[in-house]
């Protein structure tokens, strides 16, 4: 039975806005959708519809995590549990792309020069070189068929905008902004506020415009700065009324050093990390 997910009205815009450009235009457009918007359910109606109109269309969604390629495929089987799917990736254990939609990460399907869809939809599109270097713009020459990327962040560093002279994305659809999602209550409301505690960065190199990550770690994790600021945080829990917090660290062994800090001072404090 067909999952009770019902579209957001930007959601519902931005699969329309989709097929009206795709239809309408020659060029490829990135879909700008915030994270928390509803990316994955926003992919899975653009494909159920795709193969409700078009029968016999072949997709592949395109990502570079096994994380993403599971929660992708899981959003579509939940709308359309009875589509015909398959998985092409290594670290999934299985290399078909012999099904309607094949959800498959770049690493490993680019290798594979034989199989041909008529649609690709690439998730966290800003991976994708704006010149012709790189798996995603090698194998996609290849396909030579419609492409729709998604992403949160529509700049890649060092490069620019996505869309432009030399991309393969000439147009932009907007979906929804973090602050309308805020208004709306789909989001919490943040407020960011820095450290009193000051970190002198002054001998921290940068490359492409963003501090070298061992040089920043090595001047901002120390004993010294993550007493200081555990300190500071835990004032605030405990006089500011402050319920919930994030604390960005510069290495997954800062953010393990700042938790036994907090704990220390019974703040009650998990980590999140990309192994997760």
């Amino acid at each position: 039975m067909k999952d009770t997910i019902i579209l957001r009205d930007y959601q519902e815009k931005a699969v329309r806005d989709i097929f009206d450009y795709v239809c309408n235009n020659s060029g490829n457009p990135v879909v700008i959708a915030p994270t928390g918007s509803g990316k994955s359910v926003i992919i899975a109606e653009i494909i159920r519809r795709s193969l409700q109109w078009w029968p016999g269309t072949r997709v592949l969604v395109l990502t570079h995590q096994k994380e993403l390629i599971e929660q992708d495929m899981d959003k579509l089987h939940r709308i359309a549990p009875d589509l015909d799917l398959g998985v092409y990736s290594a670290s999934l254990g299985s290399k078909d792309a012999s099904h309607d939609v094949t959800f498959a990460s770049i690493q490993s399907i680019c290798k594979n020069r034989e199989a041909t869809f008529n649609f690709v939809i690439v998730d966290e599109c800003h991976l994708i070189n704006n010149d012709e270097s790189g798996n995603y713009r090698s194998y996609l020459g290849t396909l030579n068929c419609k492409v729709v990327g998604f992403t949160a962040t529509p700049y890649r560093l060092g490069q620019g905008e996505i869309v432009g002279e030399g991309t393969i994305f000439d147009h932009y659809i907007e979906t929804i902004g973090i602050l309308e999602m805020q208004k709306r209550g789909y989001l919490c409301r943040l407020r960011s506020k820095l450290t009193l505690t000051e970190f002198n960065l002054k001998n921290v190199g940068k490359a492409m415009g963003e501090y070298k990550q061992g040089e920043l770690d090595k001047a901002v994790n120390t004993l010294r700065n993550n007493e200081a600021v555990a300190k500071e945080l835990a004032w605030y829990v405990a006089n500011a009324g402050i319920k919930h917090m994030v604390v960005f660290c510069t290495s997954v062994e800062h953010a393990y050093a700042m938790k036994s800090l907090l704990c220390s001072l019974d703040v009650s404090t998990i980590c999140v990390e990309g192994k997760m």
